[in-house]
């Protein structure tokens, strides 16, 4: 879903190899068996480095987002060298199957004092057909200043 704008203007034979390259770049980064690459750890993302952020240790959280460029996590102080043993995993257990519970189990929910998926909404956006900004919030839509009325225009 992610690359959809992407191919409505990339012609599709390009778009079609991009996504090979993407998925063979993804393939090789997962590894152990490569440890080190040198000066190319300064630029690109190494398995090394995607070690880290797929790590549970307390130093591997929150680090190194990059997808393929490193240097992006360098510039905005997410990058975080590969330093102990690795150990992979989720820092919490996850008890419950549910896709929507799993991804909201680190308790966004809780701290907005929401309980349950219906009082989700209270926090939520809309966009009016004459382009202004509504915020619901208990259920009362409120004007919000003209300054972020363009938003949804």
């Amino acid at each position: 879903m992610f690359y959809w704008p992407m191919a409505l203007f990339i012609p599709p034979s390009v778009f079609a190899v991009h996504l090979q390259f993407n998925l063979l770049y993804q393939f090789w980064i997962h590894t152990e068996f490569i440890n080190n690459l040198g000066p190319l750890e300064l630029i690109l993302n190494t398995p090394s480095h995607h070690r880290v952020h797929h790590g549970r240790n307390p130093y591997c959280i929150d680090s190194n987002y990059a997808g393929t460029l490193i240097i992006w996590d360098r510039i905005f102080g997410t990058f975080v060298p590969e330093k102990d043993k690795v150990v992979y995993g989720l820092t919490h257990p996850v008890n419950t199957f549910d896709p929507f519970n799993v991804q909201d189990q680190d308790g966004d929910r809780e701290n907005l004092g929401l309980d349950s998926r219906k009082n989700f909404q209270k926090f939520t956006w809309y966009c009016k057909p004459d382009g202004t900004l509504l915020r619901i919030r208990s259920g009362h839509p409120l004007r919000i200043r003209s300054q972020i009325r363009t938003v949804c225009t």
